[in-house]
């Protein structure tokens, strides 16, 4: 992955990809550094799901060392938009509802809402505000349908989504960036925070 994940706090994230032997983009991913637990440092990702399976399987391949946990009972929600953090906060039942506006983008929280434990980030791939929520899947229908009953909030479909990212510049995987891409050749340097990385090592890395 051509990004600094190692120097993630606690509660950050960061956008990255996901690269072959040679460079070349499986994937593009969102990457959370989570809490340690046991001494172990965690990484919560979140891929695309039309190459979840190819990229797990990679990702144990090249990490034999690390523990892989696929958590397939997970369902993800996008909130977006200027009022997200508002609406979201009306739907917190957890003593942190009060922080959520104070998230800076691109971080991550832990919350609750009616039993259910969340984990959500201030992410997207609109170019807007707004909050990915991960919840377990059984939940994910009755939460979709309470935030869609707030008189702010609206349904759009992938095609509006694109639209909004193509408009803020954001590749997506399997339409702008594939296996025959790697990250310079599609203008991604920028996107990684800390250039000097590529002097460890990296594939893909300058020559």
């Amino acid at each position: 992955m051509p990004g600094d994940i190692a120097a993630l706090a606690p509660g950050q994230m960061r956008y990255t990809q996901l690269l072959d032997a040679h460079g070349y983009i499986l994937d593009d991913l969102m990457v959370t550094r989570l809490d340690d637990e046991g001494g172990c440092e965690r990484l919560f990702l979140v891929v695309n799901a039309a190459t979840k399976t190819k990229d797990f399987v990679h990702i144990a391949a090249e990490l034999p060392d690390c523990e892989l946990a696929v958590l397939d009972d997970r369902g993800l929600l996008a909130l977006q938009g200027p009022r997200a953090a508002e609406v979201l906060c009306r739907y917190d039942t957890s003593a942190t509802a009060e922080s959520i506006p104070a998230m800076p983008f691109m971080s991550a929280k832990s919350l609750v809402w009616d039993g259910v434990h969340l984990n959500i980030s201030r992410s997207g791939y609109t170019g807007e505000d707004g909050f990915e929520i991960s919840i377990p899947a059984a939940a994910a229908p009755a939460l979709a349908q309470r935030l869609l009953g707030d008189a702010g909030v609206r349904p759009i479909g992938l095609g509006a989504r694109d639209s909004l990212r193509l408009e803020a510049g954001l590749c997506l995987y399997g339409h702008d960036i594939d296996r025959t891409s790697g990250p310079l050749k599609r203008g991604s340097y920028g996107r990684f925070q800390n250039a000097g990385a590529w002097k460890a090592g990296f594939l893909a890395m300058p020559k």
